[in-house]
Order: structure tokens, then sequence, then C-alpha cells
């Protein structure tokens, strides 16, 4: 209860910060606006188009929440995080699952975009009639995006220069997550990086609306336990970041 009280107050925090709104809003406001014309042009299928307008407003959120304990450290609360009578990683894992499940208003804002009136539009019948299955696939594609967000996290919490790192994280991250993968038989062999890469199981999950739930019920049990060992390598990384940050005195270091 008192994890979700943290994320809450974090939750907050971070929707005033006109800087992570804009991350959010600009990343899925743009995907989706390249999504429709694509759509429109070669007509792709618009309800396709929608997800990977979410999922990269979604994905975006998640990375950038990793940068967040940078921010954390500017800000010179991060000390105090650390340094409280609560677990520091619990501490941490509050701020970082607050800013993340910001992302989940991506899909909202790509709904909003993709009812606009036009020849690439997607109708409100074909939210509904996949209502169910966007929104479980949604929710695992957030959860196994934090599971990845986590272990970022633990390099910004061991040095106040792992933003020169980010894009060397991030890029081939984003290159394996799933995020820009096309609809595929769900009866397929699971690709290489869907046995990797928990966000990649979860976008085959989000993608392939037109498969029975039997079928993907598979990818279901591979996501998670993918996102289990991320969560796992999160916290045995976050306890070595937060030892040697400590042995270095670098938590408040800017």
């Amino acid at each position: 209860m008192r994890f979700l009280r943290q994320v809450w107050f974090h939750l907050k925090d971070f929707a005033s910060t006109p800087y992570f709104v804009q991350i959010v809003l600009v990343s899925t406001v743009s995907a989706s606006l390249v999504q429709r014309l694509g759509v429109e042009a070669w007509g792709a299928d618009p309800y396709l188009g929608f997800v990977r307008s979410g999922t990269i407003g979604l994905w975006t959120s998640c990375t950038a929440s990793a940068g967040i304990i940078g921010f954390e450290r500017r800000k010179g609360t991060l000390v105090y995080l650390l340094s409280g009578h609560i677990n520091p990683l619990a501490a941490v894992a509050s701020v970082v699952s607050s800013a993340a499940t910001f992302g989940l208003s991506a899909f909202p804002i790509a709904l909003v975009i993709w009812l606009i009136h036009g020849e690439s539009m997607l109708s409100l019948s074909a939210i509904q009639f996949h209502a169910a299955h966007l929104i479980v696939g949604s929710l695992m594609l957030w959860v196994s995006t934090v599971s990845i967000t986590f272990v970022i996290a633990s390099i910004f919490i061991l040095t106040p220069h792992a933003l020169a790192y980010e894009g060397i994280i991030l890029v081939p991250a984003l290159a394996a997550s799933g995020v820009f993968n096309s609809s595929v038989p769900a009866r397929s062999f699971p690709r290489i990086n869907e046995l990797i890469i928990p966000s990649a199981a979860a976008t085959r999950i989000l993608y392939d609306k037109g498969t029975s739930a039997s079928y993907l019920f598979p990818y279901a049990i591979l996501c998670l336990a993918i996102t289990a060992i991320w969560l796992t390598i999160a916290a045995i990384l976050g306890r070595k970041a937060l030892a040697a940050s400590r042995r270095r005195a670098s938590i408040e270091v800017m």
C-alpha cells in the first residue's frame, strides 16, 4: 500500500513536469500522423497503425523513465530517496514505475488522433471488437517494458554520467523491442528477440488481433517468464549499483 502511495505521488510530480509530458505527447502524435499517412498511402490496417502509435508512445515514456533517476539527482532528491528508512530499491522502483505508468496515456492520445475523420481513420467498432485484446496486450507491454526500464535505471544509479551511454543502450533495445514488428501468425515459432526481450513477446500479443486466445496464451506465458527474469536481473544490478554508488559517493554528484 505504501508503494502505491509513493507511485501516485511521483506520478503527479511526473505529470506536472512539461518535459516528460511533451515526450509522450510529441512521440505519440508524431507516430500517429506518420502511421496514418502510411495507411492512407499504402492501404495498411488502421488498427495496427493505431496500436503501433500507442506502443511507440508507451515505449518512449518507459525508456525516458529510466532517465528520471538523473532528474531526481539534479533536483537533489535522489540522495533522500536512497537514504530513507524504506528499502532504497523500492523507493527507486516507485519513481521509475510512476514515470512508466504515465506512458499508458499514449494509447488514449493515439486513439484521439486515429478517430479524426479521414480515409485512414479508425472506426469505433474496431476498437470495441478488439477492446479486451487491446487492454490485455497493452498492460502486458507496459509490465514487460517496465522490467527493461528497471535494468536501465540501475545504470543511472551507478553513475551521474549515464546519459552519455543512454543512446548506446536504448537504440539496440528499441530495435529488438518488437515495436516495429509486423503482424505474424501466432502459430509460428518465437523469434530470437522474443526469447530475450520481454516487450517483443508482448507486441506479438498486441499486434495479432485476429488470433484466438489459445494461440496467444503461450506468448503470454513467455512474456511473463522473461519479464520475471528481467526483474530479477534488475534487482541484482540495482543492489550492486547502489552499493557501488555509495562506495564512490556518487549519489549526489551532478
